[in-house]
């Protein structure tokens, strides 16, 4: 140790320690993160279901189920899809934006809360589908997962329709009378979304199949 009055002196076998210690730093390498040993395969960095057949085959077939889903109608009162409520995203908020907001249109007038619920109503279509390819893009581009945040925001989007309609009303919306069969497809093809239930989904059918 050096003495009090010469502390400002480096030891020299102190300063090759630090020197070394610099060069080796893996940061300044150029590695990613001092945390991933680089003699770990990247397979197993990046999540198993990645590379997992099975996992695609349940996105796969929740997404088909969703798109299945777009071409019934949305609502038990009409025969209008959710993918026609998506090609018609612009007419339809125009019409609202008219009908609530425009003295040309005289009818029925809508609180706020009941606005809010005819609104998410007719945009949730193209949400929701937003929502999938863009899970679908972080998947096979990106190599990030983020299915259990879309089916998240998936089911947020209903709970919100459910809980508007049911201030709205004051009534519990039952599906199979306050939607159409498209509406419940696309409710459901959520649960593929997320992994956890997928998974368990996927063990029930393949127990069925042993059944059988």
């Amino acid at each position: 140790m050096n003495n009090e009055s010469e502390w400002w002196k480096v030891d020299e076998s102190e300063k090759i320690h630090q020197e070394n210690t610099v060069h080796n730093s893996p940061i300044l390498e150029g590695k990613i993160s001092p945390l991933i040993d680089e003699n770990v395969p990247i397979e197993e960095v990046i999540p198993k279901h990645f590379s997992s057949n099975d996992r695609k085959m349940e996105l796969v077939a929740s997404s088909t189920i969703f798109a299945i889903g777009l071409l019934f109608p949305w609502a038990y009162w009409v025969e209008i899809s959710g993918l026609s409520y998506i090609i018609q995203t612009l007419e339809n908020f125009s019409w609202f934006i008219e009908y609530n907001y425009s003295d040309s249109v005289v009818g029925y007038e809508y609180n706020f809360l009941e606005q809010i619920g005819w609104l998410l109503f007719i945009i949730s279509p193209i949400l929701l589908s937003i929502n999938l390819v863009v899970m679908w893009y972080y998947y096979l581009e990106k190599k990030i997962d983020i299915t259990k945040t879309s089916s998240y925001i998936h089911f947020s989007i209903f709970i919100a329709i459910f809980v508007i309609s049911f201030i709205n009303r004051g009534a519990i919306p039952w599906l199979t009378e306050e939607y159409g069969f498209g509406f419940n497809l696309m409710l459901f093809s959520g649960l593929g979304l997320n992994p956890h239930t997928s998974s368990k989904i996927s063990e029930i059918i393949r127990e069925y199949r042993q059944i059988l």
